[in-house]
């Protein structure tokens, strides 16, 4: 099947650049590339099969199932044979090659974990039913994503070692040509990558050339402490930025054809090695303070706000910060109700030596509605094998976990009334909301926040993967009107119920004043929301205190946002 050739990809220097880069010196450790839908990622990442010949390309799709990432075992040679047979997966696959993801932003954890696991050691080790299996699975990590689409996990963020944002702006005549070579090779793609095969072969010839150049490729002293220098200005964490950025450089001199490396070449991979791990607060090599990461393009995080909620509001004004403000350790959630809460009792009666991935129990849980037999590891299980090829009798199940458990949901109800105006109560709530938002990041927890004042209830952010700067958004509040959060506990009930469905535990903050108009304490007991914390944010030396009073109806804790600070 032909597919649309690398050198026909108008623009998008960055991301050729960088794909080629690790071409040549796979330990990089792979690409991000960054960028909305429609972009070319994936048809450049799918043209670099013609440059590497000698090297697999391999694609995890994102509804792949662990056994088909990490390998299974034949079933039809265990029960035929009485021998345990591995099946090598797509991490076998892509050995000495390049694993192409997309979407890896969407990836499930336990997919995240295995590459992880993968990555950092270059062996693939999987243990089912007591057999053991090791591989060796080093390879070059490509993944997509659309960061309209949630974040990418911070542990597999860092490792890789080149970040590249889609060029998303063209010339006229750039979209021209684009929309005519695109036609083209939709009416006849052989046609058309034959056009372009002398192209990629003259790349694929310079690749090879740069990877043969590569270890005589110097590296003078100027240059390595030019490299320490723009990542310690960078404000990087560890040392991974400054070994990725030295080897980038050398290989961008290897493919210009330079015995030794230059500040040009620094330039030219910077961004690639520093955007997706620069400190927010560090200076860029000019010298001046960066822009929010939205606004840089290149560090893969959305922006961190959402239009959703905010119609209407012809007002836009920033409210000065608070103080930092300490969040205290997060409370223990117990949802009302929870369908799966039998898991807790037998998960630790797992039989030993399972392994990564979704694991089985003995017999005795059969009791529990939600776990069902796994067939075809009561197949394969050794035990069973055995006694029927000596005949015996017996034969035990074993069974599949209950469902796994979404990612947890922290939701934010912010009091944004008039009142909260006072002694800048607003901006402290925000600081506090603002740390929230900074350890559900860390966390991999969802977000959301609802606002209540201005006489309407708002959803600012929708429950959604946690931003990793939220200050934009939290710009766009502002104070106003009255206080409606009777209506407001009524729509959170309402959320919380539909997040519970999908078994997802959710830890609510309520950050108010308490200054409700008619007291609504009687009408608050009646609401079952999960547990709670209210933040009082009244200050200035008079307090009325209505805020416990309402943590008091809700059944809640209670904390004076003074406490957090």
């Amino acid at each position: 099947m032909a597919s649309f050739p690398f050198t026909a990809v108008v623009g998008q220097q960055a991301l050729k650049t960088a794909l080629l880069l690790a071409i040549v010196d796979p330990a990089i450790n792979g690409v991000l590339i960054s960028g909305s839908r429609g972009s070319a990622k994936s048809t450049l990442v799918r043209g670099l099969r013609p440059l590497i010949p000698d090297r697999p390309l391999v694609t995890l799709p994102l509804g792949a199932t662990e056994e088909m990432v990490a390998g299974t075992l034949r079933l039809q040679q265990a029960l035929q044979d009485g021998e345990v047979a591995f099946a090598p997966g797509l991490l076998a696959r892509a050995h000495r090659g390049l694993l192409y993801v997309d979407e890896v932003n969407l990836l499930p954890d336990h997919l995240v974990d295995l590459l992880l696991d993968v990555a950092a050691s270059g062996v693939n080790h999987v243990e089912r039913d007591g057999i053991s299996h090791r591989h060796d699975a080093d390879f070059v990590l490509v993944g997509t994503m659309n960061p309209d689409e949630g974040e990418l996990r911070p542990q597999l963020l860092d490792r890789f070692g080149l970040m590249a944002a889609v060029q998303e702006r063209f010339t006229l005549d750039e979209r021209r040509e684009i929309v005519r070579r695109r036609v083209a090779f939709d009416s006849a793609p052989e046609a058309f990558e034959r056009e372009y095969r002398p192209r990629d072969a003259e790349l694929a010839a310079g690749v090879e050339t740069a990877v043969g150049r590569l270890d005589g490729v110097a590296m003078p002293e100027a240059i390595t402490l030019e490299i320490a220098r723009r990542c310690a200005d960078a404000g990087v964490d560890g040392l991974r930025a400054d070994i990725t950025f030295y080897r980038a450089s050398r290989a961008h001199a290897a493919l210009a054809g330079r015995a030794e490396t230059s500040a040009e070449d620094l330039d030219a991979v910077e961004a690639l090695v520093l955007g997706h791990r620069r400190d927010p607060g560090s200076r860029d090599a000019s010298g001046t303070p960066p822009e929010s990461n939205a606004a840089r393009g290149g560090s893969g995080h959305p922006a961190g706000g959402s239009a959703q909620g905010t119609a209407g509001r012809s007002e836009t004004r920033p409210v000065p910060t608070g103080p930092p403000v300490s969040m205290p350790s997060r409370p223990r959630v117990e949802p009302r109700s929870r369908p799966h809460a039998a898991f807790a009792e037998y998960s630790r009666a797992r039989t030993p030596g399972i392994g990564r991935g979704p694991g089985f129990v003995p017999g005795a849980a059969k009791r529990d509605p939600d776990c069902r037999p796994h067939w075809f590891r009561s197949l394969c299980d050794i035990g069973n094998i055995r006694r029927r090829l000596r005949g015996e009798s017996g034969f035990e199940l074993r069974y599949r976990h209950p469902p796994r458990r979404a990612l947890p949901v922290d939701i934010v109800l912010l009091d944004t009334s008039a009142s909260t105006r006072l002694y800048r109560a607003l901006s402290r709530a925000k600081s506090a909301v603002r740390e929230l938002s900074r350890r559900s990041y860390i966390e991999r927890a969802r977000f959301a926040i609802v606002t209540f004042g201005n006489d309407r209830v708002d959803t600012i952010l929708a429950p959604q993967r946690a931003p990793h700067d939220i200050g934009p958004l939290l710009d766009r509040i502002h104070a106003g009107g009255g206080t409606p959060l009777y209506r407001a506990l009524h729509y959170l009930d309402s959320l919380v119920g539909k997040l519970e469905r999908k078994h997802a535990d959710c830890r609510i903050y309520i950050l108010t004043d308490g200054k409700v108009r008619g007291g609504a304490d009687h009408r608050m007991a009646n609401l079952e929301l999960a547990l709670t914390t209210v933040v009082d944010i009244e200050l200035g030396g008079f307090r009325l205190g209505r805020s416990r009073y309402v943590a008091r109806a809700l059944g809640a804790n209670y904390l004076h946002i003074s406490e957090l600070e």
